[in-house]
């Protein structure tokens, strides 16, 4: 049998699995691997953000999503702006998005889903849709580096050394 055949059961009785890997530390195959997926498990876990049964967002990612939204809407027209999305984007990793990318991204979100941009901008709607895009795609350090960046713990539950 394979790995694969072998583990599925497993894997679909235990949904907080997330990876499976073959490895063998006498041989040395796979084990930086382990060592990555275990690291990333526990950096940028999924089950606190995503619902795999639903494969949707959960109420309190959500919750959090919606409240860094707010924030960074700054002129308050329910929509980010490429200035605003852009702050958003050098609060969050350090880096400027160049206007072709915040052109890309826009265009991705309006792609799946036509109310995820308006024309003021990116809507809430485009904005919890994009990180459940990176979620589903396994990029699940841009939304826990979000979260982290606006004051979320591990729980997603704002920390209490927030200053006022």
């Amino acid at each position: 049998m394979s790995l694969e055949q072998d583990m599925s059961p497993i894997m679909q009785q235990f949904r907080e699995i997330e990876t499976c890997v073959e490895c063998s530390s006498l041989r040395q195959i796979q084990v930086p691997e382990v060592f990555y997926y275990a690291q990333k498990a526990v950096l940028h876990p999924t089950a606190p953000l995503f619902d795999k049964e639903t494969q949707s967002l959960k109420p309190r990612c959500i919750s959090a999503l919606k409240r860094i939204f707010i924030l960074c809407d700054t002129n308050r027209d329910g929509a980010l702006s490429d200035s605003e999305l852009n702050d958003f984007q050098v609060k969050c990793f350090s880096a400027p998005l160049q206007p072709t990318e915040i052109a890309g991204v826009k265009k991705v979100v309006q792609e799946k889903m036509s109310d995820g941009v308006n024309e003021n901008g990116l809507t809430l709607t485009g904005f919890l849709f994009l990180h459940e895009l990176f979620i589903e795609k396994g990029c699940l350090e841009t939304t826990w580096t979000a979260l982290r960046k606006f004051g979320y713990d591990n729980d997603i539950k704002l920390r209490d050394d927030l200053p006022s």
